[in-house]
């Protein structure tokens, strides 16, 4: 078969604008709809969507310190999903959570594993750990020293604390938590005055 190259020509001008028909098509962006972006981010910022739940008490994993009380929150309509916010002060505990990794912890502070310390000392008192609200009588802590000063107040055994604050409970922490960091001021003095520091 032999073609002519006006037959090729004129063969290539019948066949050009559908091919174009068919670029400009499959080109043309679809139009973006700028009410459903907006949709999944008040999903999950409108307090509306979310139930406060039960108190849960962190626990640094690696160190072995209280992070705080917070409140869960559970979301209204996406199934697993919850936020902890912190909630110092008036909050039954119903739950401890361990959590591990830098994320957790201030920038100001280091992860210190748990060492063999220069010193160990037990020590009894009546336990205040005013920033949480929960107190204690006649509670064994381990007062452990480094040169020379207190750098951590380990529970002994595990321990019930009773909520000082608006809404009364229990608290419970298991033994070799740090309780240093929400201790009040004048159980700190004592407890210094008492070992000689």
């Amino acid at each position: 078969m032999n073609a002519t190259p006006d037959s090729l020509d004129s063969l290539w001008g019948q066949i050009k604008p559908h091919l174009n028909a068919k670029r400009s098509a499959a080109v043309k962006p679809k139009p973006i709809a700028t009410t459903s972006a907006a949709e999944p981010q008040k999903l999950f910022t409108d307090p509306a969507n979310w139930q406060a739940g039960r108190g849960v008490a962190l626990i640094h994993a690696d160190t072995d310190t209280l992070l705080g009380n917070f409140t869960e929150y559970l979301h209204r309509s996406v199934p697993n999903c919850r936020k902890l916010l912190a909630d110092g002060l008036n909050l039954q505990i119903s739950a401890i959570e361990r959590v591990a990794g830098n994320w957790w912890l201030s920038p100001k502070r280091v992860v210190v594993k748990p060492a063999p310390w220069f010193e160990k000392r037990p020590y009894v008192l009546h336990l205040n750990l005013g920033k949480i609200e929960a107190y204690s009588s006649c509670t064994e802590v381990n007062v452990c020293l480094e040169y020379g000063a207190i750098a951590r107040v380990e529970l002994a055994a595990d321990t019930q604390l009773t909520s000082t604050g608006a809404t009364e409970g229990l608290v419970f922490l298991p033994a070799g938590t740090d309780v240093l960091g929400v201790m009040s001021l004048d159980c700190k003095v004592q407890m210094r005055k008492d070992l000689g520091l």
